[in-house]
């Protein structure tokens, strides 16, 4: 056993160049995680944890964080490839399942998927058209799925094993989805 306090780890959100010189984003230090940057560098989506999670976002320009997500726990923010949109996990309805908003917070959320499994997006392929994502099923742990974001937007597994499958990304050109497994 080893007391603690519960909450996540403090850090600090901070660029680093080619040299290895890290410089602090904000000196706000506060429980960050998944970060993820926008296709043009520019903006930072990221997990806030706290009491409850909310993904934020920082902008380099005018070096503001402008909170994304209001209700419920949301994390793991991932960027459309056009930098317009991000797709995040969300408790709203029960288990973490995949919501999409504009990246400006400017329009309403909307929900992508339905489980009683938690979901967490992973990546966006370049042409924009799907979202990898992985689940958490009972009998097969950690599974990577796919989810079609034109038309009927009816998610597919794409690998559901016996072992966990995570961190799902596409090739740039697309043909190629590369993960990480306990296989």
């Amino acid at each position: 056993y080893v007391a603690g306090s519960g909450r996540e780890a403090e850090s600090s959100l901070v660029w680093v160049d080619r040299k290895g010189a890290a410089r602090p984003l904000t000196e706000t230090r506060r429980a960050y995680g998944n970060p993820r940057l926008s296709p043009d560098g520019r903006r930072l989506a990221v997990t806030i944890y706290g009491t409850t999670q909310d993904i934020w976002v920082y902008e380099s320009g005018r070096d503001t964080l402008t909170r994304l997500t209001f209700e419920s726990d949301n994390r793991m923010p991932v960027w459309s490839p056009d930098g317009k949109r991000i797709a995040y996990g969300s408790r709203k309805a029960g288990a973490f399942t995949l919501y999409w908003k504009p990246a400006d917070g400017s329009g309403a959320e909307e929900r992508l998927t339905t489980s009683e499994n938690d979901q967490h997006a992973t990546s966006w392929s370049s042409d924009g058209k799907f979202l990898a994502f992985m689940e958490t099923a009972p009998a097969t742990g950690l599974d990577i799925w796919v989810l079609p974001l034109e038309s009927e937007r009816k998610r597919r597994p794409f690998l559901q094993t016996q072992f966990n499958q995570a961190a799902a990304a596409f090739s740039p050109d697309g043909q190629w989805l590369a993960y990480s497994s306990n296989e």
